[in-house]
């Protein structure tokens, strides 16, 4: 199970949520304690790593029908044993949810994912749930992490470049990209290179490089 789950994480096996530290624990994405008829569901199962897995553990809230403001499921120890509140998950399922349909990553300054302009309500309940529930900017490693993955990706643009002009092959350097860690960064770089000029040129000039 988990070389199946591996194949579906971005790089070298890193974490669905936080996409720096390495996946090395099966997750239940509806917590196993609140929703047992999906213990042993294919859909319900996530690669995450420790420090994401554990302060998420059964932390869980739903937003129910009509209502745009997440409602926490989780029961405290002792709680009688109850039916969860019906309602969609207020986090973000990778395996299902685009995260940057929801989340907005600042890679000129701060590196710190926000929820992204102008999605609805609901949409925007998710994205605040999820960035405070996984803590995606409560890591200051991880956000330089994605600073220094910024940095190098922008190194690795400037050598496709140079390939692109000298008509040599891009299959390592692609290859390259798509094992990097922080996935969100490079997807922020194709996404804003229009609005960040450092990133305008290079685009303009390896075209390319928009669709890995």
């Amino acid at each position: 199970m988990k070389k199946a789950l591996a194949k579906m994480c971005w790089g070298h096996c890193r974490c669905v949520y936080c996409e720096d530290s390495l996946a090395d624990e099966i997750e239940h994405f509806w917590p196993k304690d609140l929703y047992p008829d999906k213990v042993f569901a294919w859909e319900n199962y996530l690669y995450a790593c420790g420090p994401c897995n554990g302060p998420k553990g059964n932390a869980f809230a739903v937003l129910p029908t009509g209502s745009n403001v997440a409602t926490s499921v989780a029961r405290a120890k002792g709680d009688a044993i109850v039916q969860p509140l019906a309602g969609d998950a207020a986090l973000l399922d990778p395996r299902c949810d685009d995260p940057l349909d929801y989340l907005e990553l600042d890679i000129v300054e701060t590196f710190v994912f926000r929820p992204r302009p102008g999605i609805g309500a609901r949409a925007k309940e998710r994205a605040r749930y999820t960035i405070e529930t996984l803590g995606l900017n409560a890591r200051s490693a991880v956000i330089e992490a994605r600073r220094t993955a910024y940095e190098n990706l922008l190194t690795v643009l400037e050598r496709v470049v140079s390939l692109v002009e000298q008509k040599r092959p891009l299959d390592r350097v692609r290859t390259a990209v798509e094992r990097t860690t922080h996935r969100s960064v490079w997807e922020e770089m194709k996404r804003q290179h229009t609005r960040v000029p450092e990133l305008t040129l290079p685009f303009s000039k390896a075209e390319v490089a928009l669709t890995w």
